[in-house]
This record gives structure tokens, sequence and C-alpha cells, in this order.
């Protein structure tokens, strides 16, 4: 059918038309020759190919259309990600510096509690200090003490066995010496000695323990 039409729009060269007629022929033939191949290429005739061309070319707004909603869509969902994304930074945030927060006002307190028991302690160990340099001087007062009454005593014991040796009255230079003939005056000498001795010691060990306790602390 198509060579018939061509051999058609060949005779009429020869009309009035001329080169006109021959450009026309010429485009008309070349369209259709590429409409034949692309039919036999696809396997269909001329008519239906035109129809799918039509056709594709009618949907080609739908599909215009089509990925103008799909790109809408698109940036709907980037911004509502954007969105997303920009209120959980915010929230953990909010989050952090509510956390940072509330751990600086623990740690201010514990600081200030520290700073505190640190004050007290120091007030405790000069008070501390102050109680053992009196006990200090306590200490030495009765080791004097100790000292005198451990001599009166060895004097007193001494004048016991030279009055028992009968050498007494040769040896006793002092008129203000115990007379050792007494016994209840040695008894009550040693009697205060020990008393003090006792006091001695005890003093002594609360001044370790008071030493024992500022070097733990």
């Amino acid at each position: 059918m198509w060579r018939t039409s061509i051999m058609r729009s060949i005779g009429r060269i020869n009309s009035t038309h001329g080169m006109e007629t021959i450009c026309s022929i010429s485009k008309n033939v070349h369209k259709k020759l590429i409409l034949h191949g692309v039919s036999e290429v696809l396997g269909v005739s001329g008519q239906e190919f035109k129809e799918k061309l039509y056709s594709a070319l009618k949907s080609k707004p739908k599909i215009n259309d089509l990925s103008e909603k799909l790109v809408e869509n698109k940036a709907s969902q980037l911004i509502a990600s954007t969105t997303k994304v920009r209120s959980q930074l915010i929230s953990e945030r909010k989050s952090y510096l509510k956390s940072q927060c509330e751990l600086e006002a623990k740690y201010t307190a514990e600081i200030k509690s520290l700073k505190f028991n640190i004050k007290t302690l120091k007030r405790e160990a000069t008070l501390t200090q102050k109680v053992s340099s009196a006990d200090k001087i306590q200490i030495l007062s009765l080791e004097t003490k100790v000292r005198e009454l451990e001599g009166k005593l060895d004097d007193l014991e001494l004048d016991q066995v030279l009055h028992d040796s009968n050498v007494v009255e040769e040896l006793i230079d002092e008129p203000a010496q115990i007379n050792s003939s007494d016994p209840k005056k040695i008894d009550s000498l040693r009697l205060e000695l020990e008393q003090i001795r006792d006091d001695l010691s005890l003093k002594k060990y609360e001044i370790e323990c008071i030493e024992k306790g500022i070097e733990s602390s």
C-alpha cells in the first residue's frame, strides 16, 4: 500500500507545483518509511503504532502531573523528617541541659558539705590541740609530783630501815623530816603516790587516744 502511494507521489512531480511538491512528497515518504520501519521492528501495524504513539503523547501530561506529585510528596516527607529530627535534637538538648543543671547542683551541695565538714574538723582539731596541751602540762605536773613523792617515800623507807637498825639518831640531820617511826604516814604517802600514778596513766591514755583519733581522721 505504501509503495502505491510512493508511485502516485512520483507521478505528481510533473505537475505545476514543481520543487515544492517534490519536497512535500519527500517528507511524507520519509515519515511513512520511518513509521513502517518502526512498525516492523515492534511487530505492529502502522495504524496500531500511531494509536500507541498518540496514547503515549496523550498520557504525557498525566506523567508530568504524577512526577510533580511524587516530587511534592518527597519534599513533604523530607520536611517532615527534618522537623522530626530538629524536634528530637531540641528535646535531647533540653534533657542534657537539665541533667547538667542537676549534676552541677549535686556537686555544689557536696562541695558545700565537704567545706563545712573540713571547717568543723579544723575547729575540733584546734580544740583538741588546746586540750592536749593542757593535758600534757598536767602530765608534767603529775610526773613532778610523782618524783617528789617517790623521793619522800624512799626517804621514809630508808628512815624506817635505819630505825630498825638503831642508827636513826646518827643519820637524821633535817628537823623537818617526817618521823619514820609513824607507819601510818608512810602508808598514806604510798596511797597518795599510787593515786597520782593512776591519774598519770589515765591522762597519758587519754592523750594517746586523742592523738590516734586525730591521725585516723
